[in-house]
């Protein structure tokens, strides 16, 4: 995958493909192809499967691989229907100029705006309001509560003082070493 991405993304013709990497990449640009004609990637599979004569595994990492070196086309058609209905709304608001039909230009433009994002505050940005802090619970034992409180309501806190030492935590007894008698 590394070498045939290489070799499309160099300029000099340095990079040789082997046998095996060109039939890899024959693969993958009809693999490519299938999805380009509408298939679903499904569908796209087997048509493939059948041509190449690969796995079911083989067949869907060429339809992976296809997608990662030349773009996902169902995104991108996405994207390239809204840049043509916005050449619609342009050649619309051009004709509607030429006739001096003002109604007309207007909607263009109102099409033109909502086309581009520009009828919402800023496309780009999340919704704030969604956005909201989670609330997060949190249990602690009477006696740590009290001394939030206390520190708390004295106004400075010093939260070195606020956790119990190992000794209120641990209970523990000191050996010595016994005398020899």
């Amino acid at each position: 995958m590394d070498a045939i991405r290489d070799f499309y993304l160099d300029k000099r013709g340095r990079v040789r493909l082997t046998s095996k990497q060109e039939e890899i990449r024959q693969r993958l640009v009809a693999a490519h192809s299938l999805l380009c004609r509408f298939h679903s990637p499904t569908r796209a599979i087997k048509k493939h499967q059948k041509r190449w004569e690969l796995s079911d595994v083989q067949a869907w990492r060429d339809i992976r691989h296809a997608i990662t070196l030349f773009g996902d086309v169902q995104k991108a058609e996405k994207e390239g229907i809204r840049y043509i209905i916005y050449e619609f709304a342009v050649e619309t608001f051009r004709m509607a100029k030429k006739e001096k039909d003002f109604n007309a230009m207007a909607r263009a433009v109102d099409t033109m705006s909502k086309i581009m994002g520009l009828d919402k505050e800023s496309p780009d940005l999340p919704d704030f309001e969604k956005l909201k802090p989670a609330m997060i619970v949190v249990g602690l034992p009477e006696d740590q509560v009290k001394r939030l409180d206390t520190m708390l309501n004295t106004g400075a806190v010093n939260f070195s003082t606020a956790l119990p030492t190992a000794e209120e935590y641990l209970e523990y007894e000191e050996i010595g070493r016994e005398e020899e008698e």
